[in-house]
């Protein structure tokens, strides 16, 4: 919901968090396409680097779906991580 905010230090920020702190999940991350002006292309790229993060830390992940389940699976076949949850609203 904040992805017109995000730049791509952003990402490399919570990699330095996720060394650097005892964490249990990444989250909440996810694709919201319930509301028309979010820009998808950029939610998906940092859903995307924020499951490598997830990946790469073996942490499970915190996922929020609104219209959009096709595309959250399509990219948790591709990026395997060790586990997690799902939410809608």
């Amino acid at each position: 919901m904040y992805v017109d905010r995000a730049q791509p230090a952003d990402i490399v920020a919570l990699r330095t968090v996720v060394k650097q702190e005892k964490l249990v999940a990444i989250g909440e991350i996810g694709l919201d396409f319930f509301v028309p002006d979010y820009d998808r292309e950029m939610q998906e790229f940092y859903f995307v680097e924020q499951l490598k993060v997830a990946r790469d830390a073996d942490l499970p992940v915190l996922l929020h779906i609104r219209r959009a389940q096709d595309q959250v699976l399509k990219h948790l076949r591709r990026i395997h991580v060790c586990g997690g949850i799902a939410h809608a609203f």
